[in-house]
């Protein structure tokens, strides 16, 4: 399986917008989740550490009709060394997009609008236990309400925090995460997520058996050791014939089958019996050493 966020952002930068509506809305999201400064030189200005935010832009930009007739490269200052944060010009045409409001949270266009949105501000995550996505903002972003009627009116579960000076919104639920990935187009994306689930899932299963398979193994073996010493010290006492026959009978069948399990030990007898009714046999044995040890003699009437 290839890398998540690989394939995640490959698609993200891919994928075409359906509509000019889309166009328009997702390049709302890109510009109103980037980060606002002032320039004395150059004015307000748009930014991003993000060069993959620049890359999308110029992807759809000669498809909205609110940029497409305006040159982006007169648009973007790049740093002379050509590294550091690429920086974008807030011009009318910029404005108009950063104030649109998604009027209606419930539609296509919304999601469109935040696909835009996770560029600059969304993460996907893969910790030891599942996935979680992430959007994180300005505490000043004025869209804040808007994420929330949107996720809201998609039935998405998701948490809202105040964050190290700013907000996050997460979905930690695996259906959620994955209606989102599909809802704003990144099904490759989704499938491969859900893929790993299922995967994650299936191994985890895998080992609760090994684990369990093991932990029995060890009880099992601990309880014929033990039965075999109890075993050991009836035939020192030489008082094996003193028992009544059905607790004679569990120590020749232990001594018969040393590694045999408790249900095995009952199903090997002459009349089968259960786990628990040869548990309770051995428990007898160990109360009848303990008396002895004690002090006292062999004296414990045995009832069918």
């Amino acid at each position: 399986m290839g890398r998540i966020d690989i394939l995640l952002w490959d698609e993200w930068l891919s994928t075409i917008p359906d509509s000019v509506e889309d166009v328009e809305a997702e390049m709302a999201g890109l510009l109103q989740g980037m980060n606002q400064i002032s320039n004395n030189r150059e004015g307000s200005l748009l930014t991003t550490s993000r060069i993959a935010v620049f890359q999308r832009i110029r992807k759809i930009w000669s498809l909205s009709t609110g940029t497409s007739k305006i040159d982006l490269a007169n648009l973007l200052i790049l740093p002379k060394s050509l590294r550091g944060r690429i920086f974008i010009k807030r011009t009318k045409e910029i404005q108009n997009l950063l104030n649109m409001q998604i009027s209606r949270p419930n539609s296509k266009r919304s999601m469109a609008w935040l696909r835009g949105l996770w560029g600059p501000c969304g993460s996907l995550f893969k910790p030891k236990n599942g996935y979680y996505l992430v959007f994180r903002l300005n505490n000043s972003n004025s869209q804040l309400e808007s994420i929330k009627n949107i996720f809201n009116n998609f039935n998405l579960n998701f948490n809202s925090r105040n964050r190290l000076g700013g907000y996050e919104f997460s979905l930690r639920n695996q259906d959620s995460i994955l209606e989102f990935l599909s809802d704003v187009n990144l099904t490759k994306t989704s499938m491969a997520v859900q893929e790993r689930i299922i995967f994650r899932s299936m191994r985890n299963f895998a080992n609760k058996i090994v684990n369990c398979d093991s932990s029995n193994i060890k009880r099992s073996i601990n309880a014929s050791r033990q039965q075999l010493e109890l075993a050991s010290k009836i035939e020192e006492l030489g008082i094996g014939d003193m028992l009544p026959h059905p607790l004679k009978e569990v120590i020749i069948a232990r001594l018969s089958n040393p590694s045999a399990t408790l249900r095995e030990l009952g199903q090997s007898l002459q009349n089968p019996i259960s786990k628990s009714t040869v548990e309770y046999r051995w428990k007898k044995i160990e109360d009848i050493l303990m008396e002895i040890e004690r002090g006292g003699s062999y004296n414990v009437p045995w009832k069918t």
